[in-house]
């Protein structure tokens, strides 16, 4: 008998799926204990693919998904679900016929749990203000999704009324929420170090990994100063030089801007790590760095603020 008490709380091993004679999922391992577990990538990498596939929405042709130490490939998602396993779909799938009262009434009559809908209520005042208005007259329906189970299941923090988790609100921001990585690619043959939170053409061949340098916010933070970093290119020489730089910095030095990469806090922070613009003159390229010598791979230029670790 396995134990399930030591067993992963998911963990997905070769996993292939296709789409007629598209190989949607390609042989992807995961493992999850506890906490978050955050897949990042462009549209049509199969994000969506991978969730339908752990939930039982969509087959999976190969490899093998276990919640628990328990094999779901085989089982429909009612089954899946009652292991524990929400998904949420984009959108929120509330019904126009029912109000919120009812919408709750109808996932507590569902599993019992310390999420009352009188806790709910008090939780989410405004959501009470409005508790018989239509699902569709909502405009924070936010806050019913996270407070109601809809239909073929729902991540675990939108069934409150099911399962004893904790939910504190507060009405000022207390950090940031979302970080996506900076990553540093290297072209040998334009001798180029991209520095980008964004895609870089030919990863891991043309370009290749070189480092990871802490993560970028997505916003500016309210709670203390951050500065707001440029992604840009210029091709004045023989190859380009990407070039990661505070805001207006590339359009007063003929850099073409690309993208926002993204935010980074102007003063250090424990939570957070130096982050330098450095130059190399061998291969006249720009680049980033979370070393004040710059990996000795050029000389620095300027410290552009503090990235977060993680």
């Amino acid at each position: 008998m396995n134990d399930r008490r030591a067993a992963h709380a998911l963990e997905v091993k070769g996993l292939d799926v296709y789409y007629g004679h598209s190989h949607a999922l390609q042989g992807v391992d995961l493992t999850l204990d506890t906490g978050v577990f955050s897949v990042v990538g462009r549209n049509g990498m199969g994000k969506t693919t991978l969730c339908k596939a752990i939930m039982g929405l969509v087959r999976a042709n190969g490899g093998s998904i276990r919640i628990r130490g328990e094999e779901v490939t085989k089982l429909n998602p009612a089954r899946i679900a009652r292991l524990g396993v929400g998904y949420v779909p984009q959108g929120r799938r509330l019904w126009r016929s029912l109000t919120v009262d009812e919408h709750l009434a109808l996932a507590g009559g569902l599993r019992r749990g310390a999420w009352t809908i009188e806790r709910i209520y008090d939780t989410f005042p405004r959501l009470a203000e409005r508790k018989t208005n239509g699902g569709n007259q909502l405009s924070n329906k936010w806050m019913l999704s996270y407070a109601y189970w809809p239909p073929g299941g729902s991540h675990a923090d939108h069934y409150l009324v099911l399962r004893p988790i904790e939910v504190a609100r507060s009405d000022t921001a207390s950090g940031p929420q979302v970080g996506v990585q900076l990553a540093r690619w290297y072209n040998s043959g334009l001798h180029d170090r991209w520095s980008t939170t964004g895609p870089v053409p030919g990863n891991g061949t043309a370009y290749r990994l070189e480092a990871r340098s802490g993560y970028l916010m997505t916003s500016a933070q309210t709670d203390a100063t951050t500065t707001e970093l440029e992604d840009c290119v210029s091709q004045r020489g023989s190859h380009p030089d990407h070039l990661l730089a505070e805001k207006g910095f590339c359009e007063a030095h003929a850099y073409q801007r690309l993208r926002t990469a993204g935010w980074v806090y102007a003063q250090p922070r424990p939570d957070a790590i130096p982050l330098y613009r450095c130059y190399s003159a061998r291969e006249q390229s720009h680049f980033a760095s979370n070393a004040a010598d710059c990996e000795k791979l050029g000389g620095n230029e300027h410290l552009l603020g503090y990235a977060l670790k993680q």
